[in-house]
């Protein structure tokens, strides 16, 4: 409570989504609201140089590598709903879970690599290393796992969560699905 009488304080905001700033805008709108937008470090979030490795048989197609991050003791990062939807897949699939602790009380599937906690430099990898990015998260501020995946060469199924209208576009860089819909996600 006390937390949220803040709001009511004459001071000046400065934020990193448009979401937050016109949440501002609506609850005190004598405060002026700033956004400025996160960057991305284009050094460490970049794409992989071009494969000098061998193109797959004809016909061979490869697993779809999949990535899910977050925390699955936060319900409101969806990380359980996403490791379940994608556990509903038809095709062949490599999951790839990063924490961003070391331990948890959700057991993942046994065939789920979980990694992490990972510094930027991993994270990069890990979307390098990933086809797409699966986050199904409740509330976020700018939302940046996927925009970082998308420097790093991989796109992203994501719920209307808070902070996607930034830089998603349906169907253009990204797939949104429904909240509470696992068999759309798969």
């Amino acid at each position: 409570m006390l937390a949220t009488q803040t709001y009511n304080l004459p001071v000046d905001y400065i934020t990193e989504a448009s979401w937050i700033k016109d949440f501002l805008g609506q609850l005190n709108p004598d405060n002026s609201c700033q956004l400025v937008r996160n960057g991305i470090d284009k050094e460490i979030f970049s794409p992989a140089p071009p494969s000098t490795e061998a193109a797959p048989e004809a016909g061979a197609a490869p697993p779809l590598k999949v990535l899910i991050e977050g925390h699955p003791d936060i319900p409101n990062k969806g990380v359980i709903e996403a490791v379940e939807a994608v556990g509903q897949m038809s095709a062949d699939y490599e999951l790839t879970c990063i924490m961003p602790a070391s331990s948890c009380e959700f057991k993942f599937p046994g065939d789920a690599k979980v990694i992490g906690p990972l510094d930027f430099q991993g994270m990069a990898d890990a979307y390098r290393s990933n086809d797409v990015l699966v986050k199904l998260s409740r509330v976020e501020g700018m939302f940046g796992p996927p925009l970082e995946a998308f420097h790093c060469g991989a796109t992203a199924v994501v719920a209307p969560v808070t902070g996607h209208e930034e830089y998603i576009a349906h169907g253009v860089n990204a797939i949104v699905v429904d909240w509470d819909d696992p068999h759309g996600t798969a």
